[in-house]
This record gives structure tokens, sequence and C-alpha cells, in this order.
């Protein structure tokens, strides 16, 4: 993928602003949403939480893996191999934080998927 001319002008536009609009609004829409038990069944209402939340634990995710991963390798240009990344997760904490994220990424995804009422 490094020999794709433009890359990083293709990483901006196809990854990063989209992948920023996305978060900005739904972290918005997390601040701004009510509870609402009195229209959807229990378990719906469950989901709404949790796709909220997975939402945040997601971008916290997302933005320490592309600072960490990509803008500090190519700030110090340092190649991202498989060493780099084995010794990133080498630290137990970081394991847990990279299973934790995710899984988070996961289900958010997936539960915005889901079209049961």
């Amino acid at each position: 993928m490094l020999s794709l001319p433009f890359l990083f002008n293709l990483e901006i536009g196809f990854i990063a602003i989209p992948l920023f609009f996305h978060a900005v609004y739904g972290i918005n829409l997390s601040f701004i949403s009510k509870q609402n038990a009195h229209v959807y069944k229990y378990n719906r209402n469950i989901s709404f939480l949790l796709q909220r939340v997975s939402g945040i634990i997601t971008f916290i995710f997302v933005i320490y893996h592309v600072w960490a991963l990509r803008i500090t390798p190519a700030i110090s240009k340092i190649e991202v191999n498989h060493q780099l990344v084995s010794e990133h997760l080498a630290n137990p904490f970081m394991m847990i934080f990279y299973m934790a994220g995710v899984l988070s990424t996961t289900f958010h995804f997936t539960n915005g998927l889901s079209f049961q009422r």
C-alpha cells in the first residue's frame, strides 16, 4: 500500500474525513439523546445505550490506534511492521485495551446494522 500514489490524500479523503464526521455527529447524538424506554422495547433501549457507549469507547480506541501506529511512526520515520505491533501489544494493558477496542468497534458496527424493533 505504501507505493500507492497520493496515499496520504486517499487516507484523509476516504477514511479520516468520513470517520471524523461520523464521530463528531455520533458524539453529538450521544449527549443530546434521551432515554426512550416508552417508545422501544427494553432490549432495544439497552442496545440504544450500548450503541452510544461503544461509540465513545471506539472513538478513544481509534484516536489512540491512529496516533500510535500511523502518525507517530510517520513522524519518526519508523516502519510499521510485525515487530513494532508485536512490541506494542506485548504490554498486557495494551493488549487488553486493544481487545476491548476491537470488541467495542465490532459491537458498535453490528448493532448499527441491526433493524429489529
